[in-house]
This record gives structure tokens, sequence and C-alpha cells, in this order.
């Protein structure tokens, strides 16, 4: 593969791009076909030092665009590494020095919703939005702040706020409005089957737990879509008679469990932490969003150890585009375990 990695932009060109990269076309989104060009005058900047030439007739150099169209937006570079505990907790720097940020992976979040206008989300971050809850406000917001911030640990692209998959897409479906809101089962199995059947999301984070009873309808169709996605889930934070919550329990669920900082489990979640089918850090989990139910921006809980797991298997899937489903479930299990040796597992 002939690969033209610049500072800002990377190109793909003379091969098969890979998974969900298309050929010719750059990380900002716009079309190209690209040829090598004749070097021309500008000031040094670093990377390859290689100029290419878009079928505009518009020069890209290592640094960006260098004439003519400059209301092209290139986006920066992403880090290849991370300082944030939980980041490389996870090793996600393996990953990202290959440049997998979990590109052409659809992800769908089944929560409270999403803040569009959030600093950490980049314009078009968002491919799609649904409304399950019958909720007052029908316009795309998040009243609680608990969909934002799972979308946030899991996806955040810009400035300083970066999720675990940052170039993944993302499709909303809101089952919850207020915090007190009552979640229906229905309204989950109804969410599961648009992620799947109309947005093609082979993956779906749902960071909530619900109630035991009347679950056939979605125990049904999350066994019906297991060979097209996988439904990462939390065990839950609480104890309610030593049991995990549904959806986790599911057989075709990847239930996840916290760790603390150590990779311990965490002392603060009560829930019978032995259910768990994986581990991810689940405490301090900082993404500078304060909901409306929280007084800090470090958080607590298997919901946002959920969503890191979630981020995970979008940049394990891109990797290997063939993974789905139980596939995808045992290589995530398989990557966590050494990770925190200490689990009760």
């Amino acid at each position: 593969m002939v690969r033209y990695l610049t500072q800002n932009l990377t190109l793909w060109a003379d091969a098969p791009p890979p998974a969900g990269q298309e050929k010719g076309e750059l990380y900002a989104g716009f079309p190209v076909q690209l040829k090598e060009a004749e070097p021309q005058s500008g000031e040094p900047m670093d990377g390859n030092d290689q100029y290419y030439e878009t079928v505009g007739g518009d020069f890209l150099w290592a640094g960006g665009l260098v004439e003519e169209n400059p209301t092209i937006s290139v986006e920066t570079a992403l880090p290849s590494s991370s300082d944030l505990w939980y980041h490389k907790a996870l090793r996600l720097d393996d990953l990202w020095a290959d440049r997998i940020y979990g590109q052409g992976i659809h992800v769908g979040i089944i929560d409270t919703g999403i803040d569009p206008s959030h600093p950490g989300f980049s314009p078009n971050q968002v491919a799609s939005w649904k409304d399950f809850s019958f909720a007052k406000d029908p316009k795309s917001s998040d009243q609680d702040g608990h969909g934002t911030l799972v979308a946030g640990i899991l996806a955040a692209n810009q400035g300083n706020l970066l999720g675990v998959a940052p170039k993944c897409h993302l499709h909303i479906a809101r089952v919850k409005e207020f915090p007190a809101s009552a979640v229906k089962n229905s309204f989950v199995a109804d969410a599961i089957r648009w992620l799947v059947e109309e947005k093609g999301c082979t993956l779906i984070n749902c960071s909530l737990g619900l109630g035991a009873q009347d679950i056939e309808e979605i125990s049904s169709v999350i066994a019906q879509f297991r060979e097209k996605t996988l439904l990462v889930a939390p065990v839950g934070n609480k104890a309610n008679k030593n049991a995990a919550q549904f959806p986790a329990i599911h057989a075709d669920t990847l239930a996840v469990g916290a760790t603390d900082v150590t990779g311990s489990p965490s002392p603060l979640i009560t829930v019978d932490l032995t259910k768990a089918d994986a581990w991810a850090p689940g405490e301090n989990i900082g993404f500078g969003f304060i909901p409306k139910w929280k007084s800090s921006d470090y958080y607590v809980g298997t919901s946002f150890a959920t969503a890191l797991v979630t981020g995970l298997a979008a940049l394990l899937q891109q990797k290997t585009p063939t993974l789905k489903g139980p596939a995808l479930k045992q290589t995530l299990i398989d990557y966590l375990k050494p990770l925190f040796t200490t689990n009760p597992t």
C-alpha cells in the first residue's frame, strides 16, 4: 500500500484504503484524485515534505493546504498517544499509533440523547438521532447529560476532549429524557431495530439498566441481531439482590464491570461484579462536561466503563473489519482480561 502520511491529514492512493476510508478521500471529507506534484514554494514545515494535487488543482502539503481554496477545512491531526490514565490502562497508544481511530465504524448509543452543541464533538460527528422516549422536547438534545457524557467518553474529538474512538460515526437513540423518566423495554427494543436495520450499526452502547419484567421482546431482538451487532452494557452500580442488571445479563451482550485506578474491582460499585464479561476503568473518568446531576467533571460508574469498552470495540473492528457479534465479544474479553488481572472472575 502506498501511504502518504502528512502532519495534518492522511491520504490514501494506488491501493485499497483501510476499512472505513474511501480511496482518494481526505479525513476532512472532500474527495480528491491524488497525484504527486512538483514541490511548490513555501515555508518549511514538519511532515513528509511532499505535495499532492487535488482534482481542483489545490496543492496539499505536509502542513495542510498550500494555495487556491482557503475555504476547505482540513482537520487537525489526532494524537498518537494520550496522557489520560484510563486511556493508558486500555493501551490505546498501540492502536492510535497506527492511526486507528474508529474510522468507518457506525456506533449506536441508547441513552438520554446528546447535546450536539457540546464543544467536544465535531459538527458532523453525530450522523443521525431519533427519539424513542416520546419526549416533550422533540429536538436533538440531552436534558439529563448522561448520554452526552457517554458519547464524549466514547468519541469526543475536539480540542483537549478526546474519546476512545474519535473518528467513529455516532447514531443517537434517546430512550430517556430526564433522570426520573421511565425507560420502557419496548423503547430500547425499537431503538436496537432502528440502529441495526436502518443505520447499519455494528456496535451499540447501552449504558443503562432495565427492569427484569417483560424482557421477552428485547431479548428476542438482541438475539436476532447477534451476528450483525454487539450490544455493550454495564452490569450496574448498586446491588439489587446481588444481581447484575438487564440487558447486561443477556447471553449475547458484553457485560462490563468497572475497575479503579489500580486495576482492581471498584469498591464504589456494589453490584455483583463477578457477572461481568469484561472490565474497564470506571473511576475518575473526566470529560470536561458537568451534567445536571453531578457536581464534578470526574465520574464513577459502570456506564462510563461501558463507553470505554465500546470505543475500544470500534478500534478493534476497524483494525479487523470481519470482527462482529460473538467473535468481537470474545476478542474484547481476550484483550481486556490480561490488563486487569485482579478480576474476581
